[in-house]
């Protein structure tokens, strides 16, 4: 028999069955590893996600503490900074490092930030970046430092008189 006749011929036996058996296994080991492979991918990608959520999260808790840093600057160079607080509200939505922040105050004695320049004030800031939302706060005490000119006082029941001299500090 030659090699043209070999080719038209089919197989029945045991030979035909090695092959049909090769198949099978190999198809096997393609799906297995096709599996396997999607599997590595669905996994990277649920990590790739948390990832981001996470550096989302620091970033909104960093926009959260830069509002009450800058709260505090106000507070800190404004005099009569609770008088502009309607609301309790200082900055609503402010944009800032991509993401924004709100800041309320309030008044921990009685609720009103604004009708007594020494109750202590707390200050809430809430840092928002994407889907993330951190919420920071801060409770300010009133510090109330005299003049420097009242430091020293001095009575003398109008006994004090001045001739021919200039006081200079």
């Amino acid at each position: 028999m030659n090699e043209s006749d070999r080719m038209g011929q089919i197989i029945f036996g045991p030979k035909a069955r090695r092959r049909g058996s090769a198949y099978v296994i190999v198809m096997s080991a393609v799906v297995l590893v096709s599996v396997a492979g999607v599997a590595g991918m669905m996994a990277a990608g649920a990590q790739r996600q948390a990832v981001e959520r996470t550096v989302d999260i620091e970033r909104a808790r960093l926009i959260a503490q830069a509002g009450l840093e800058v709260a505090a600057g106000q507070m800190r160079n404004t005099a009569a900074w609770r008088s502009g607080v309607t609301g309790g509200v200082i900055y609503s939505d402010h944009a800032f490092a991509g993401g924004t922040f709100s800041v309320r105050v309030t008044d921990p004695v009685d609720g009103l930030p604004a009708n007594n320049l020494t109750d202590d004030v707390l200050v809430i800031s809430e840092g928002r970046f994407n889907d993330a939302r951190q919420v920071y706060q801060r409770r300010f005490r009133a510090n109330a430092i005299g003049l420097d000119a009242l430091e020293w006082a001095a009575h003398a029941g109008g006994n004090v008189s001045f001739a021919g001299c200039t006081l200079r500090a």
